[in-house]
């Protein structure tokens, strides 16, 4: 039996995406409810707002352990890039 059809949850069960997304969604709530804890406490929490470091971490410009990644669809498909180093 040939399918045509290439989408993973187009199988016999599964959602959407979208379907999920929304159902996900309709179970949960935002809370703006905030607390302080120890940090040894806080494996699994969100921050309530940005922690910002007042330095450069690195501290220099070196990419050999950071790297960097781009979009494509950024990019015309046609495009090159010269590795400089």
């Amino acid at each position: 039996m040939t399918s045509t059809n290439t989408d993973c949850c187009s199988q016999n069960g599964l959602i959407s995406f979208e379907s999920a997304k929304r159902e996900i969604l309709s179970r949960t709530s935002a809370s703006n409810r905030t607390e302080t804890i120890a940090l040894q406490s806080a494996f699994g929490r969100v921050l309530a707002k940005p922690i910002i470091s007042p330095i450069n971490v690195p501290q220099n410009d070196n990419s050999a352990m950071d790297g960097y990644a781009v979009r494509s669809s950024d990019f015309p498909s046609t495009k090159e890039f010269e590795l400089i180093g």
